[in-house]
């Protein structure tokens, strides 16, 4: 299957994000609670953007949505390993 370029880029952005919190470990352990907490907060901060609440620059926004893709991968890959 060949990735497509958007996608690849996007994941490399995960992945950038992921690598600046190495320090704090792994998702593994933590709870559903505070992943779906973390996943809300950062949906109603790029929904506060997105509708003009406040305003934040298009890089930002990208990092809003790069740490709602994590959050989101976290959960299923937990949940991928029965934690």
């Amino acid at each position: 299957m060949k990735i497509r370029k958007e996608i690849k880029w996007f994941a490399e952005q995960m992945e950038k994000v992921l690598r600046q919190n190495d320090d704090k470990g792994g998702w593994e352990k933590t709870s559903k609670k505070y992943l779906s907490y973390q996943l809300g907060e950062n949906f109603h901060q790029l929904q506060a953007n997105m509708l003009g609440v406040i305003y934040s620059s298009p890089l930002h926004l990208v990092k809003c949505c790069v740490d709602i893709a994590n959050y989101c991968m976290m959960i299923a890959d937990n949940e991928k390993n029965g934690r």
